[in-house]
């Protein structure tokens, strides 16, 4: 369902589990609980693309995906949908630099990096970008020499040393110095520029997102205007520039605390993730640990870009009005002059085995929250899709086993919803309710422990079984419509293993067998490989 599931939902893509995600950045993409995929192995969409998808249940045999594959000589992968049912295209460049590739103590790096790139280059954004190098290079010493000073004052303040120092007079004169060097800062730079020169030229959807795998810019244009957003992009990839860098990191502290530390979901949600991997970089928050976001440098983040965010590190993604031959020939004169970078180092920690139930409980004032996670798969193994029905089977719509039971006829709940995400190296298999009162999160579980307790002994019906695959299917054809959404299921799934993966996932998921799904649940749903995170209300 990572495919399926940004069909239905996108960028944070969802449906009714994505109240959980509503801490994390909100162009963080497949924060959904399932990034998309995509189908079929003889799949080619044309221009006819049917907009009705009342008919298309059984039909999708005869649906093509006709994608042109390119490779620069630096490295740089495009792929090229043409598709003319408006005068737009829809463009992205991922780059294959996600949380889990981050180095310890530097959580945060990537998603940080998202914001940084609206900021402009050294000829876009800036007036004179010498003079203003020069005062970003004080800038920066400045700031430096301040959060020595203040750590060292903080340790004088918790031992008691309550007189003026030395240090007390130096972060004076610093912090005068940086007042007044902030201020002609200003007058060399156009924080907006670029921004604005997309939307003077028609762009939409101008934004950026973060996931555990790939960073991703994009936006909608008009067509005629691809030549703009190639110069624009290859700019960035030459001439970056960090502009405004320490007062876009206290933004993204500030999103920090509004989504991760004062939000109960993002609370419930780092606390859950971090107990279900104890080794793998998985548990690492998207948004990065707060304490690693405060120390992050300028020069320390620009080098990480220069290292990593390099063509042969990148995918562009173009569906739209164009012509792939147009296309190639742009690529070529604005993406391929610019060098390779360091390839992007392979995650090498692998997850322990589990020996046990994981369990904590959250105090927070809020209402109760109940997370219940099981260790799930890879991306495209067998039991991958036959999750996707277990999923949509469980919680998918009003006569779905769960939704049905608990929160229509029993009423235990308020929302519950179901998720399968997959990965390179493991997964998992998700639950998330909000009970309703009087029924507690212990209530809810011993309902959902029982529901599964008949996945693993009872065939599921025939009805149900074909109702989940028709729900897939329809979703996942109704995504099919939008340049935006074809290019990020096309991007989403080349990093992660292959574009062509789009061609597999729906015709996968209608081999599954109830036979499946009672296997995978006997094999998956056990205490050992599975993880508990209840919120409850904060005690007076």
């Amino acid at each position: 369902m990572r495919s399926i599931k940004l069909l239905i939902i996108s960028v944070s893509i969802l449906l009714i589990f994505p109240v959980i995600f509503s801490y994390l950045p909100a162009v963080a993409e497949p924060k959904t609980p399932n990034p998309v995929r995509s189908v079929g192995t003889n799949i080619v969409l044309g221009n006819n693309v049917p907009t009705n998808t009342s008919n298309w249940v059984n039909q999708t045999e005869t649906i093509t995906i006709d994608v042109k594959e390119f490779v620069l000589k630096n490295g740089m992968k495009v792929l090229v949908f043409e598709r003319y049912n408006s005068p737009t295209v829809a463009v992205n460049i991922y780059f294959r630099v996600g949380s889990v590739h981050e180095p310890f103590c530097q959580t945060g790096i990537a998603h940080l990096l998202e914001h940084m790139l609206f900021k402009g280059s050294q000829t876009i954004g800036t007036t004179n970008y010498s003079k203003e190098s020069e005062l970003m290079k004080r800038q920066d010493e400045i700031i430096e020499r301040l959060e020595v000073l203040r750590t060292l004052k903080a340790l004088q303040d918790k031992e008691g040393k309550d007189i003026p120092t030395l240090e007390d007079q130096e972060i004076k004169i610093l912090e005068d110095e940086l007042k007044s060097l902030n201020d002609s800062y200003q007058s060399y730079i156009s924080p907006k520029e670029y921004t604005q020169i997309y939307t003077k030229h028609g762009s939409r959807e101008l934004n950026a997102s973060t996931s555990k795998y790939h960073t991703n810019y994009y936006c909608r244009l008009p067509a005629n205007k691809l030549e703009l957003w190639a110069w624009l992009e290859s700019d960035h990839f030459i001439n970056p520039v960090l502009r405004g860098f320490y007062e876009e990191r206290d933004t993204v502290l500030e999103e920090r605390r509004q989504r991760s530390e004062d939000n109960p979901n993002g609370v419930l949600w780092e606390e859950f993730e971090a107990l279900m991997y104890k080794a793998h970089p998985y548990r690492r928050p998207i948004i990065g640990w707060r304490s690693d976001i405060e120390n992050l440098k300028r020069k320390q983040v620009e080098e990480y870009f220069r290292k990593y965010y390099a063509p042969n590190n990148a995918i562009a993604v173009i569906v739209g009005a164009v012509k792939s031959e147009e296309v190639i020939k742009l690529m070529k004169r604005y993406f391929e002059p610019i060098p390779k970078g360091s390839p992007i180092p392979p995650v090498i920690t692998t997850e322990p085995e589990q020996f046990g139930e994981r369990r904590v409980i959250v105090e927070f004032d809020s209402q109760p929250k109940l997370v219940i996670g099981y260790k799930g798969t890879t991306i495209a193994h067998k039991d991958d899709f036959t999750f996707d029905i277990i999923s949509t089977i469980l919680s998918k719509g009003r006569l779905s086993r769960l939704y049905k039971k608990l929160v229509l006829d029993k009423k235990m709940c308020l929302d519950i919803d179901v998720f399968n995400s997959a990965y390179q190296q493991i997964g998992h298999f998700v639950i998330y309710a909000v009970p309703q009162s009087p029924y507690s999160p212990e209530d809810v579980e011993k309902a959902v422990y029982e529901e599964l307790e008949l996945l693993k002994k009872e065939p599921v019906s025939d009805q149900e079984l074909q109702r989940a695959k028709n729900q897939l299917e329809v979703s996942f054809l109704r995504g099919l419509n939008s340049n935006d959404g074809m290019a990020r299921r096309l991007g989403y799934n080349e990093v992660l293993s292959s574009w062509r993966y789009i061609l597999d996932w729906l015709p996968q998921c209608k081999k599954v067998t109830k036979d499946d799904i009672i296997k995978t649940a006997n094999e998956y749903f056990m205490s050992n490989r599975r993880t508990v995170a209840i919120l409850i209300p904060k005690k007076k």
